[in-house]
């Protein structure tokens, strides 16, 4: 099957969690089938896919992190309709409405294609996900009920859409969207992470944190946990900096507190996650609002017992088999205390918590979730209206686009 791949994020370095998943997500259906990722970025540059690898085709962009407009130029826009002749993708998988996205859905129904959306975020609160240090203006428009009439169109005019949990399947429901959805999950490679070794037995106990420096993660109440916990305990909070005044603000808590020895906030490369959750004795996670968190499935799968205040995935990952689940407005010093009970265990009763973790996210296997999706991609659920389908956004996205490299740049 050839099948294009559409994202909004310009490489899988930034962006988080999602730029990484959908750059995997593309490795991943590579291994059988043929594919395209499609992304904007600061240059143009094509790939041609290999066997078992990915082809890869981005538009120079102008913009930063979400707010990419493409080169939609005359000379630019021909070369994207050579390219997409001459891969001629069976099906197209949009991870978000982008402007990209956007284009290749009237592509879709224009040439009575599959197209399938998956969202990495809740429509009905799609401005939390971001950063909450953009401009003002952005977050109304965002909030505004035009937007989310667009939104809804947009979804509408989609063959299919994936949700990844039953949280984002009421959210989606909810918000308007009645079409064709399916189960599937975000996937992991859980063979390197069940493979790594647990926690060591009788080391000062270590605890950590995956997730964006933003307030919607909620690292501050993980330092005000940690000044609950005896003095050996260390906390890990590892992520990009996506509200830098957030971060300066944690800091400041940290030596307020007196916790500058016993916590380090830094951003390390991905191919090192593994490591850093392989010397950690619990994950721990405050964060207010999720969908289905990567960091929360690749802790359990290399065997770290959670323990995290309610959210989507805490609701739907983690229970006192794996961990602990606390209420949404339980305080630091109940944090604490249920840190505490996991790592007052038994070694026998430990490690039977981390075999459980890693059964419980079985279903995320990129071999499970790959082979879901190319059923869905085959099946009649995504077969693309009858009728044709005239463009509802390409006028408007190209003359956004066109303007933007009319403007001065800066």
């Amino acid at each position: 099957m050839r099948i294009l791949i559409v994202t909004h994020c310009a490489s899988e370095l930034t962006g988080g969690g999602m730029a990484r998943l959908v750059h995997d997500l593309a490795g991943a259906l590579a291994a059988s089938n043929t594919v395209m990722l499609l992304r904007p970025s600061d240059t143009e540059r094509l790939e041609l896919p290999q066997p078992g690898q990915p082809g890869l085709y981005q538009l120079a962009a102008r913009g930063e992190g979400e707010l990419r407009l493409p080169d939609l130029r005359p000379a630019a826009w021909r070369r994207l309709q050579d390219v997409l002749a001459a891969f001629r993708p069976e099906v197209i998988h949009a991870q978000d409405y982008g402007p990209l996205a956007m284009l290749m859905q009237d592509f879709a129904n224009a040439h009575r294609l599959p197209f399938v959306l998956t969202l990495h975020l809740l429509p009905s609160q799609s401005t939390t996900f971001g950063s909450a240090e953009v401009p003002e203006w952005l977050q109304r428009i965002a909030d505004s009920r035009p937007f989310h009439r667009f939104v809804r169109s947009y979804m509408e005019r989609s063959t299919a859409m994936t949700a990844l949990n039953e949280a984002q399947t009421a959210d989606l429901r909810a918000f308007g969207y009645r079409g064709p959805l399916h189960h599937i999950p975000n996937g992991r490679d859980l063979a390197s992470l069940g493979s790594l070794p647990l926690a060591p037995q009788g080391a000062a106990p270590r605890l950590i944190f995956v997730g964006s420096f933003a307030k919607r993660k909620n690292q501050l109440v993980l330092l005000e946990m940690l000044a609950h916990l005896s003095a050996d305990c260390e906390l890990e909070l590892l992520g990009e900096t996506l509200e830098p005044t957030y971060l300066a603000h944690l800091h400041d808590t940290a030596a307020r507190l007196g916790l500058q020895e016993r916590v380090r906030m830094q951003h390390v490369p991905y191919s090192d996650i593994g490591t850093h959750l392989s010397r950690a004795h619990v994950f721990v996670s405050a964060s207010t609002l999720e969908v289905q968190s990567l960091a929360v499935i690749e802790a359990l799968a290399a065997g770290t017992p959670v323990v995290g205040l309610a959210n989507e995935t805490i609701d739907e990952l983690v229970d006192a088999s794996v961990g602990v689940r606390l209420e949404a407005d339980a305080t630091p010093e109940e944090l604490a205390e249920a840190v505490e009970r996991v790592l007052a265990l038994h070694r026998a009763d430990y490690e039977a918590i981390c075999t459980t973790a890693r059964a419980r996210v079985a279903h995320c296997a990129w071999p499970q979730v790959t082979a879901r999706l190319e059923a869905l991609y085959r099946s009649p659920a995504a077969k693309p209206p009858p009728q044709h389908r005239h463009p509802a956004w390409t006028p408007f996205v190209r003359a956004a686009a066109c303007a933007a490299y009319i403007w001065p740049k800066g």
